[in-house]
């Protein structure tokens, strides 16, 4: 088996930033042994790149993690799946470089990373095992080309918008009962007409009546259900003594 020469990129995602590796070849004598012998080496072989870098810091930024990326002249980039947001950027930066990436599940890399004796909880050393995994021998078929079963499947774009639509919707829901409460408690004493009153759309692509008031979007609710509760608010006896509509509700 002739295994093809590629210079592989592990990039460990954190929030705002990522810790990078590459590797020109697996290192002779293990992981282990490459690991203690370079890992007080981090800001030269094991860069961070941040998304908004501080100002007056040596911080690098997502430009000079292209230009990283390119003066390596990297083939691979291995990645870990983490949350869709934090990995986005550093994707579309290696796709825009027509850099191919590839992902390795959690299960997996953690499992390599400890049978490799690599620390855990060390942004430095997961890289590491990334770029690792791609020059690994037994992640090669005997032509001597990597085995796809070896990483994830690739998800199909519709599969990733439906995905990022779920986690929307998801978060619309956890936040949204809170404030229609506090906004109910509100209107308790500034519109106490509607306060606890129910309101639904019965028209696709309206907006429930009475939140639609609130927010002074006439063309999204429905002509008579707006002028309806216009009419009620300008008889409410809150109006009448004085206690208007708070700007935050």
């Amino acid at each position: 088996m002739i295994i093809k020469l590629i210079t592989s990129l592990g990039v460990d995602v954190s929030k705002s930033s990522v810790t990078c590796h590459i590797l020109t070849q697996y290192p002779i004598g293990g992981l282990k042994t490459y690991w203690q012998k370079n890992r007080t080496k981090l800001n030269s072989l094991f860069p961070s790149f941040y998304s908004s870098p501080k100002p007056n810091t040596n911080q690098k930024s997502a430009f000079d993690f292209a230009d990283y990326v390119t003066d390596n002249k990297v083939d691979i980039a291995i990645l870990e799946p983490t949350e869709n947001h934090y990995s986005r950027l550093w994707a579309r930066i290696l796709e825009n470089l027509g850099i191919k990436i590839l992902w390795v599940g959690h299960i997996e890399l953690r499992r390599y990373r400890g049978g490799k004796n690599l620390p855990n909880k060390s942004d430095a050393a997961d890289a590491l095992a990334m770029a690792a995994y791609a020059q690994d021998q037994e992640n090669y078929l005997e032509s001597g080309e990597l085995n796809q079963r070896q990483f994830l499947m690739h998800r199909p774009q519709p599969i990733d918008q439906i995905h990022e639509l779920v986690q929307k919707l998801e978060h619309l829901n956890r936040v949204q009962s809170p404030i229609i409460n506090y906004t109910r408690q509100s209107l308790a004493w500034q519109f106490p007409e509607k306060a606890h009153s129910k309101t639904k759309s019965t028209k696709p692509g309206n907006v429930p009546p009475l939140w639609g008031w609130l927010a002074q979007r006439e063309l999204e609710v429905h002509p008579q259900s707006y002028k309806s509760i216009t009419r009620i608010y300008q008889k409410s006896i809150s109006l009448q003594l004085g206690l208007e509509i708070d700007p935050i509700v």
